[in-house]
């Protein structure tokens, strides 16, 4: 009668206390592999993008003539005098460091950047202009003044560089 007998079934049983077993007994191999992906990564990213300290403010100038790009005195204006030396000087007589005041003022100029500000439809109204090969003339009253350095040679603070850009603005 061993035809009518029942085949017994046999389930492959796993047992999850022997996989925590196994990780449990490889746990420096897998904290050592994590650590070292985790290294590897921030390296990486340390080297492909290196981290820089930016601080900026945006300025409009609203003075009559600005329009077309004169100064109040009638003088062509140009965005590179808002850090000209002579405003410069005076934002580094505002810091107490009188014996660096030469090498600061070669410093904030070489950190400064002006950039003007120029909204989507006056520059798809350059793009257009220049497609059709005509001149388009843009004036801005707003600028953008940046200071960004990278983090490990800057000689200036975050307090520091926002006090420098609220002086320039103030001069």
């Amino acid at each position: 009668m061993e035809g009518n007998r029942k085949p017994e079934y046999y389930e492959d049983e796993i047992e999850l206390i022997e996989y925590l077993r196994v990780i449990w007994r490889r746990k420096f191999f897998i904290f050592f592999f994590v650590v070292l992906c985790a290294s590897v990564a921030t390296a990486v990213t340390i080297v492909k993008y290196p981290m820089k300290a930016k601080t900026e403010c945006t300025i409009q100038l609203n003075f009559s003539g600005i329009e077309s790009a004169k100064n109040p005195d009638g003088s062509q204006f140009d965005r590179r005098q808002i850090i000209s030396p002579m405003i410069l000087s005076r934002v580094c007589a505002h810091f107490q460091k009188e014996e660096r005041q030469h090498e600061l003022l070669g410093d904030i100029r070489a950190l400064v950047s002006v950039e003007p500000v120029i909204l989507p439809e006056i520059q798809e109204a350059m793009a257009t202009a220049k497609k059709e090969k005509e001149s388009y003339a843009f004036f801005p009253n707003q600028f953008v003044l940046n200071i960004a350095t990278r983090q490990e040679t800057d000689i200036f603070h975050k307090g520091e560089k926002s006090k420098i850009l609220r002086l320039i603005v103030d001069e």
